[in-house]
């Protein structure tokens, strides 16, 4: 599939079912981030995967903090 092709087919999805996704397909979301380029080469990447039911307020960082 060309770019084009591929970001006229994208779409947003903001409805998400209960269901979990496979560890499996999520490595392969990540292997292929990693590839994805970055400003001026900086790799500034931060990935979390976040299993189970952990609620949202668990998850965020006070904003003042660098972590």
């Amino acid at each position: 599939m060309d770019f084009t092709a591929f970001s006229q087919s994208r779409k947003s999805v903001r409805g998400f079912q209960q269901k979990p996704v496979p560890k499996e397909v999520v490595d392969d979301i990540i292997n292929t981030a990693k590839w994805a380029p970055s400003s001026y080469n900086t790799q500034t990447w931060h990935i979390h995967a976040v299993a189970g039911a952990v609620s949202y307020t668990h998850l965020t960082l006070p904003t003042n903090r660098e972590v």
